[in-house]
């Protein structure tokens, strides 16, 4: 999608694809820090400041697509909105300014065993340990994921929302510290980041699934084109064969994605 568009293009594998509702899995680390940003009076102008282990959790949401450090921003949107209604309304606002439909994760959870040791280390809520809002459980198509990513484009939430969001998505990727080696085998760069190389895409990677029987692996991201236009990206993966684990790289996501990304480069800028 790009400026001016009145809709997504979308083009699926499968019958009625455009229709199918799936999880946002870590792709909703975007929506989450547009929310957050939204609540500190951020829009067209820069807002209140992001109180700094805050700032460090976003880092490491964003460009590692860590749990533990989302369930801390997640804990900071619950403070600023009064509780997990609030947050979850912020959160389906982000979706509606971007026209965008969402289904927005209602399960509410105490941290995995492996979060608390970090959580521990947070001073700035209350309770650090307390359940919160799984926000990777919800759903949407892949044209409310490619709306999402063109109302960062089109600064749909102002111009310092979208140049502060657009901004970590643009930055390099980073191995996870919150799994074990050889866990995750896919490449930090993966997708987007390999296929428009050289163009310093703004793009986010969500993946999960697999005990469920229903893996998928995704990416959302904005491109700059050399010649200054700018479009939205979105795809989404799912295989035929369900991995034993939650790793895109035992999977052919990163090639399939790779894929329709150099395709859609070769398009745009020829």
């Amino acid at each position: 999608m790009a400026g001016g568009w009145p809709a997504p293009a979308i083009e699926t594998s499968e019958v009625a694809g455009s229709s199918r509702w799936m999880r946002m899995w870590s792709m909703s680390k975007v929506a989450t820090m547009i929310a957050l940003l939204r609540l500190l009076g951020w829009g067209e102008r820069p807002g209140r400041a992001v109180q700094p282990e805050v700032e460090e959790a976003l880092q490491g949401a964003i460009r590692r697509s860590e749990n533990c450090r989302q369930r801390r921003v997640v804990l900071e949107l619950e403070r600023l909105a009064g509780g997990a209604t609030g947050a979850r309304a912020a959160l389906a606002s982000v979706f509606r300014a971007a026209g965008a439909r969402a289904r927005i994760g209602s399960t509410l959870e105490a941290p995995e065993s492996s979060c608390v040791r970090y959580l521990e280390t947070q001073r700035g809520v209350p309770d650090p340990l307390a359940p919160a809002l799984l926000l990777g459980t919800s759903t949407w198509r892949i044209g409310d994921a490619v709306r999402l990513a063109q109302a960062l484009s089109a600064e749909t939430f102002g111009r310092a929302v979208s140049r502060r969001v657009l901004a970590l998505m643009r930055a390099p990727k980073l191995p996870s510290r919150e799994v074990a080696a050889g866990e995750l085998t896919a490449p930090p760069d993966w997708g987007v980041g390999a296929a428009f190389a050289g163009l310093t895409p703004a793009y986010k990677s969500g993946w999960g699934g697999s005990l469920n029987g229903n893996f998928l692996a995704g990416q959302i991201a904005v491109v700059t084109l050399p010649g200054g236009g700018r479009f939205a990206l979105a795809a989404m993966f799912h295989p035929e064969e369900q991995p034993s684990r939650d790793d895109p790289g035992i999977t052919a996501a990163p090639a399939a994605v790779e894929l329709v990304m150099r395709t859609v480069r070769k398009a745009v800028s020829g």
